[in-house]
């Protein structure tokens, strides 16, 4: 990563620690015993937001995460355009950076999140960001 990137803070510091193991074994060493097989996926029928706050699945917060996530998956291309020599890795680099800050915003309820979260989540209050996405795009 070059110091310019780090400078405009576009790229997160990199993960710390040790590596994650499983408390479960995979496959399981047992013969076959049922009790032993961990069971994939999870029964949970609720989430939580970044307050606390603990949702249903189904309930529009989580639908658009989800639409974010899911525009984030599609622009993963910034190093074929720097192959191509076409300039826009920079702007999917920094529309990338704008999605995850949507998605903090969107996992913060207004009614129930404190002064701090709803300051450190703050997203596009001027429509600067908004302003440069509609330039890039007559452009």
């Amino acid at each position: 990563m070059d110091d310019d990137r780090q400078n405009r803070g576009l790229n997160p510091s990199p993960r710390r620690g040790p590596a994650l193991r499983s408390l479960h074994p995979w496959p399981p060493t047992s013969s076959g015993d049922s009790e032993s097989t961990p069971e994939l996926g999870t029964r949970a029928r609720t989430s939580a937001l970044y307050t606390g706050e603990r949702r249903s699945k189904d309930d529009q917060i989580f639908e658009a995460l989800d639409a974010i996530d899911e525009l984030s998956s599609y622009l993963v291309g910034g190093e074929f355009c720097e192959e191509a020599g076409n300039r826009l890795e920079e702007n999917l680099e920094k529309i990338q950076c704008i999605l995850l800050d949507a998605g903090a915003n969107v996992a913060t309820p207004r009614g129930s999140a404190s002064q701090f979260k709803l300051t450190r989540t703050e997203f596009d209050v001027d429509g600067t960001l908004m302003t440069e996405l509609e330039d890039w795009i007559d452009a």
